[in-house]
């Protein structure tokens, strides 16, 4: 038990770091704030839906994705915006293998 408890403590201190976060992806959900649970949880989990190949590809098709949304994940889905602005007719490429 204590070696895994030293191994999780090691991940942690090398991945739960600003250093680590600044050229990950998941610096992408840290830019909401704490009191937008709803958003945090909405921007992570797109994010992860786009993590797949190149980090910085990754955070450019994020970012873009943020700025669609206005940077209010939870209000654009609870508004549906996204019905228009991902039109299923639509079937040019977005990011890799994910089409509008």
């Amino acid at each position: 038990m204590d070696e895994l408890k030293e191994k999780l403590t090691n991940w942690a201190k090398r991945y739960n770091n600003k250093d680590f976060i600044g050229n990950d992806p998941i610096q992408i959900p840290h830019k909401h704030h704490d009191d937008s649970k709803q958003d945090i949880e909405i921007s992570a989990f797109v994010t992860a839906y786009l993590s797949f190949g190149n980090r910085t590809q990754i955070i450019k098709a994020a970012n873009k994705v943020n700025d669609l949304m206005g940077h209010s994940p939870h209000k654009y889905v609870v508004g549906k915006q996204w019905e228009t602005d991902f039109d299923c007719s639509n079937t040019s490429s977005f990011y890799r293998m994910v089409s509008y």
